[in-house]
Parts: C-alpha cells; structure tokens; sequence
C-alpha cells in the first residue's frame, strides 16, 4: 500500500472571497485525499489596527490604544474570527473531516505565523487565497510561503477537483 502523499492541511482565512475559495477547496481536497484540516485565523494587534486607521499630525504620535481598548479590540476580533473559522470547521465535521481551528492572537506577521503553524504541526500542505493587487508585500509573502509549502493555483468556484 502507498504512503499518502498528504496527511495534514491548513488552510489560512481572512474572511475575504479568495480565503472563502481557499477554504471550499481545502475542505475538497481533505475529503478527497483523507486527510486532517487546520483551519487558521491569525489575529494581528490592535496597535497596527489603530495606526494604520488614523491619520497624525506630522511631528506628533499617536497616543497608544488604553488596555480597555485594546481589551474591546481583542473580543471583537475574536468573535470576527470565530465566524471565519466556524463555518468552514462546520463543513469539515459534517463532511467527516477530522479538523482543528487555531486563531493565534497578537502575532506580527501573518506569513510568518501561517509558517510557524504550519511546521509546528507537520502540515503538507498549505492553502490560502489572494486578493491580487497588493503589490511587493504579496510578492514577498507567496515567495516565502511558496519555498515552505506546495504552490497550487485554486479551482474556480464551482469546480470539481478530480479523482
């Protein structure tokens, strides 16, 4: 009998349409290949949530965001997440997928976390959606991804993937 060529994969969501694709086609190829489903929200801080929303005078800086802030922020932000993650596990299980659901909080960088997670639980491989247009950033997060897990291009909605 033949090794599975895959036994874990992940899927990173954003809540976006292209991460919606990405989960519908993570969830075909887990049911198709029997594999185990990660499904992962990383959760950025607040603080780059509340500089990059508003604007400061030149020569002033912001004041940082009050622990009841930040504390608000973080409730918000895992209740989004929850939603993300939750109908895709809901999928998962109702398909007979074995699944889990990670939503690691504060992290710095999303490609570097999507990595971490991806190594720390010997995933095969990693699926996530882009949104295109987001210039030398997305070059440089696909390169990184692309040289730590397999590059496949997604189905179109709709599509089948086959036997």
């Amino acid at each position: 009998m033949s090794k599975p060529l895959f036994k874990k994969l992940l899927v990173a969501l954003d809540g976006s349409e292209s991460s919606q694709r990405a989960a519908q086609a993570a969830l075909e190829f887990a049911e198709k290949l029997k594999t185990d489903l990660i499904v992962l929200h990383a959760i950025t801080p607040p603080t780059s949530y509340y500089h990059s929303t508003i604007a400061s005078p030149t020569g002033m800086s912001l004041p940082a965001p009050s622990q009841r802030e930040i504390d608000a922020y973080y409730a918000y932000a895992r209740k989004v997440a929850m939603g993300i993650v939750g109908e895709t596990e809901a999928k998962a299980k109702k398909q007979g997928i074995h699944v889990k659901t990670e939503i690691p909080e504060a992290v710095s960088s999303v490609v570097d976390t999507i990595i971490n997670h991806a190594t720390k639980e010997t995933v095969d491989l990693i699926v996530v959606g882009t949104r295109g247009g987001r210039g030398i950033q997305e070059d440089a997060a696909r390169k990184r991804l692309q040289r730590n897990s397999l590059s496949c291009k997604l189905p179109s909605p709709g599509s089948q993937i086959g036997d």
